[in-house]
């Protein structure tokens, strides 16, 4: 007979798929998903088909670029690896849960992550969040089980999927040494740490052997930073309050008092490390600029524990209250209905991206061997051919004074997203726009330079045929 936790997690997978297929429609990939998609296309053709970012972790490419390999659409085994991750990632929050609080805790934890408009959004995007924040889990699981070299190891994956889980290994290497009973302290943080360097020594080679310098993506990623850096005081009420504007302020009452019965407590040594685990993956979202939704799937797991926790320590308060908890589910479930029939599909639906695509899906035979600059990494990512610019911010004066060198160039000004206050930004994209006006022959466009500007150009008669 199947025990009552594999009944239920049979149910919730289920429940997850099924929701997952009534909310599917088609779109076009966002920027990151369809720069992964090049990347490995890129590796496993040996540059030939796609492009390559270096400020980006490979453990994701490699897998997509992989399967494309294999001859497996990566759009489609991306969606699939993503769900795969995404029941993972509830099975290891529950796996957690019990271990540092208690079945009942680590059952509704896992639910209501799984009725998370961020988490149920973000794990159908084929981005690196979700897979990454799995390895992290599983990380935090094995250290809880006192398996220190492959708790090492999947801390290495995490962060080789997503770079920014760095603070998880460091972490729990400082809490092996400070936080862990004296006897064996040491042996279980050098078991830990050679894990951790295995991994990471790897994907070090892979970066050698790629991009023909180790730490390439540490050099490139500090622009990428340098650019998205935002104000920390302004930071962090802006981060907070779109978190809980997404997930339901109520859960800020809720994750107080899981914080309050957690110290009230015997001062648990697990529960505590789940408390402290949520302060440090929440702890540089306040530096960022954009998507913090996004970027808060590192932390949202223990975040659940936490505040399941307090729902449990607020019913203990007053228990008359306990039968109000389905209304409070059941509220939490029509929120969660109500943000995905109204999410915004503007970053992942454009028309001009469409008529891009299309463009060169028919008109690949001409484009192959020439040298195609794009504004957007998913303008190409259905076809063969290999880019050999991205345009995008950070890097539009450099591209203006080497314009000369594309071939054929796919641009819109909207791609190069520059915030209000960055007049530079605004314009050298402008100038960008009308060099290539005035430079280029238009397959077609639209708008003007000083605004929305963009279209498909090519710089010699020869390159293109009109038809």
């Amino acid at each position: 007979m199947f025990s009552n936790t594999v009944i239920y997690f049979a149910l919730l997978v289920l429940f997850q798929v099924a929701l997952r297929i009534c909310f599917y429609h088609p779109e076009a990939p966002i920027w990151d998903a369809a720069t992964y998609v090049s990347m490995g296309k890129y590796i496993f053709s040996a540059g030939q088909i796609g492009f390559i970012e270096p400020a980006r972790p490979l453990l994701w490419p490699l897998l997509l670029g992989w399967f494309w390999k294999c001859g497996v659409d990566p759009m489609v085994i991306g969606l699939v690896l993503e769900l795969i991750f995404s029941m993972g990632v509830l099975i290891l929050t529950y796996m957690i849960g019990v271990i540092a609080f208690d079945k009942k805790t680590a059952f509704i934890a896992s639910l209501l992550l799984g009725l998370s408009p961020v988490f149920f959004f973000w794990g159908s995007t084929q981005l690196t969040d979700i897979p990454a924040s799995f390895f992290n889990l599983l990380a935090v699981l094995l250290f809880l089980q006192g398996v220190p070299l492959f708790a090492g190891m999947a801390a290495g994956l995490a962060i080789n999927t997503k770079f920014v889980h760095v603070l998880l290994p460091l972490f729990l290497f400082f809490w092996y040494l400070a936080v862990s009973k004296k006897s064996g302290r040491i042996r279980q943080a050098c078991g830990f740490a050679v894990g951790f360097a295995v991994v990471a020594a790897l994907f070090l080679l892979a970066a050698l052997f790629l991009y023909g310098d180790a730490l390439r993506a540490v050099t490139d990623g500090k622009l990428v930073y340098s650019y998205h850096q935002y104000s920390f005081v302004e930071g962090v009420w802006r981060s907070f309050d779109i978190f809980f504007k997404t997930e339901g302020w109520w859960y800020a009452f809720f994750f107080v008092a899981g914080v309050w019965g957690i110290l009230r407590s015997a001062m648990k040594e697990k529960a505590l490390l789940v408390l402290c685990l949520t302060g440090v993956m929440f702890s540089w979202i306040p530096l960022l600029a954009t998507e913090v939704s996004r970027f808060s799937l590192a932390g949202l797991p223990f975040f659940y524990l936490i505040a399941t926790r307090g729902m449990l320590v607020f019913a203990e308060w007053a228990t008359r209250l306990v039968r109000w908890m389905g209304i409070v589910l059941f509220v939490l479930l029509l929120w969660f209905v109500v943000i995905q029939v109204q999410r915004d599909c503007t970053m992942n639906c454009d028309i001009k991206l469409s008529d891009f695509q299309v463009f060169a899906a028919k008109n690949m035979p001409l484009l192959k061997g020439k040298k195609i600059w794009v504004s957007h990494p998913a303008t190409l990512v259905y076809t063969d051919l290999k880019v050999e610019e991205l345009i995008y911010y950070g890097q539009i004066v450099p591209k203006i004074t080497r314009l000369h060198e594309a071939d054929i160039v796919f641009f819109d000004s909207r791609d190069v997203n520059c915030y209000q206050a960055d007049l530079i930004c605004i314009d050298n994209r402008k100038k960008f726009a009308q060099r290539l006006k005035e430079g280029f022959i238009p397959f077609f466009s639209y708008g003007d330079p000083a605004d929305i500007f963009g279209g498909i150009f090519y710089r010699d008669p020869k390159t293109l045929k009109k038809h």
